[in-house]
């Protein structure tokens, strides 16, 4: 025979801080989507695309899993874009390659969507700031021309 145990809250005996969950369940959930546009030009300067998201830890040993999505387009083949999540603007937590590599005319048009996932240890209770940045290879490229919906979503996971 199972038990239940039904309450409306739980409240640590000195404070919230110091309940305890399980290690891998959902402590909490910050997200942002955006259509804005963006133009990239430069080949060696990681440009933030103003997705961006706060989110401040309950626990230093949380993890906190990364989910973006972002739509580039360009108006010819083989352009190559980088996409990154940086952390509090400074630490550039991986890049990923991504890029256009078919033939088409200089009037055709190339679309991709692009898709990170990062498990991250920023080891704080203090607020972190996650944003996308992206680069390409010196031929326009662009951030969300048609008006699509980028996404970032930050989940801390405890351990």
């Amino acid at each position: 025979m199972g038990s239940t145990l039904t309450v409306d809250n739980i409240v640590g005996a000195t404070t919230a801080a110091n309940v305890k969950l399980p290690a891998g369940h959902v402590v909490q959930v910050q997200s942002v989507a955006s259509s804005a546009q963006l133009t990239l030009s430069s080949t060696n300067t990681w440009l933030a695309t103003g997705i961006q998201v706060n989110i401040t830890p309950k626990f230093s040993t949380s993890k906190i899993l990364i989910i973006a999505n972002i739509d580039f387009d360009a108006n010819a083949a083989n352009r190559l874009f980088f996409t990154s999540i940086f952390r509090n603007d400074s630490v550039n937590l991986g890049q990923a390659n991504n890029g256009f590599n078919a033939s088409t005319s200089a009037a055709g048009r190339m679309m991709s969507s692009v898709g990170i996932n990062h498990l991250d240890s920023p080891a704080t209770t203090s607020a972190v700031n996650y944003e996308v940045y992206a680069r390409c290879n010196g031929q326009p490229t662009y951030v969300n021309l048609y008006g699509g919906v980028n996404g970032l979503t930050l989940m801390e996971i405890a351990q």
